[in-house]
């Protein structure tokens, strides 16, 4: 078993975890009345009940800590330890069965600003990941994970997270979509049901992902600080990158588009060619 296990952290996320998922299993393909947001921003009482017996559970075990959740609790304050939850992240992807790798529970932990304990947990496809800061990722009870660093932009699967409504797309993401699918850009470029554990693929070999982008507009904030932390820690334990269009680490609680890649050089790329392309309009 892997020591990191032990770690008690880690131990309550994984817990916690395990517990956001039981209650997603059980209403799974169930009539539950769906709730709007906005456009393509769904959620049904299984986020909110997910939610409720996590935040219970932390304040049993870690009354102390902060937490920063999606539904009830979305506001930062200045605590040294805090937890960031998101207990059912693809929400559409689950009301609509579109696939059971979907729906995911992202659990993250921080201390003093930095994050160092990241969970991901597939509850209907059974798969955990996880990381400790400075103490590399894992899948399951001890398979480490590692990106695979020689991808190029051109022999490249580039997946685009993108807004349910189109209102909201940057220009960033834009361009991209239009400059991917060119010459100049990848081999295969898709827009699945948006869901944040995607990246996983990029790092377990189960599928030839090589990046994702995701889009983020600050003035309607997609990708909030619960939907990035423990992807964004899991990656980089794992070698891969999570930059801005500045090629700089990004910064959870700052909203802007960003890229989750495998390597550094791939990001450089797709910020290059977001650079050379151009947005053409269908009149």
């Amino acid at each position: 078993m892997n020591k990191l296990l032990k770690n008690p952290r880690l131990a309550l996320a994984i817990k916690v975890a395990h517990t956001a998922g039981r209650v997603i299993k059980k209403g799974y393909g169930q009539m539950v009345e769906i709730k709007q947001k906005s456009v393509g921003d769904l959620f049904s009482e299984v986020d909110i009940e997910a939610e409720r017996v996590v935040i219970n559970l932390i304040k049993q075990e870690d009354p102390w800590s902060e937490i920063i959740a999606e539904e009830s609790a979305p506001d930062l304050n200045d605590s040294p330890s805090r937890w960031i939850l998101d207990c059912l992240d693809g929400s559409v992807g689950f009301l609509f069965m579109v696939g059971k790798d979907k729906p995911a529970v992202l659990i993250a932990h921080q201390q003093d600003g930095v994050t160092d304990v990241g969970v991901i947990y597939l509850p209907l496809t059974d798969e955990l990941f996880f990381a400790v800061k400075g103490k590399g990722a894992f899948k399951g009870d001890g398979g480490k994970l590692q990106v695979d660093a020689s991808w190029v932009l051109r022999d490249s699967w580039v997946e685009m997270n993108q807004y349910g409504d189109s209102s909201l797309e940057t220009d960033i993401f834009a361009r991209l979509r239009i400059t991917l699918r060119s010459m100049q850009g990848a081999t295969l470029v898709t827009s699945q049901a948006p869901h944040s554990s995607i990246a996983m693929r990029m790092l377990d070999g189960t599928m030839r992902l090589a990046a994702v982008i995701h889009d983020n507009n600050p003035k309607k904030v997609k990708q909030e600080c619960w939907d990035v932390a423990a992807v964004q820690l899991i990656v980089e334990e794992a070698g891969g990158v999570v930059v801005d269009f500045a090629a700089n680490e990004y910064d959870i609680f700052k909203a802007k588009p960003f890229i989750v890649a495998s390597s550094l050089a791939l990001a450089y790329e797709i910020i290059d060619a977001y650079k050379e392309g151009t947005i053409y309009k269908v009149i």
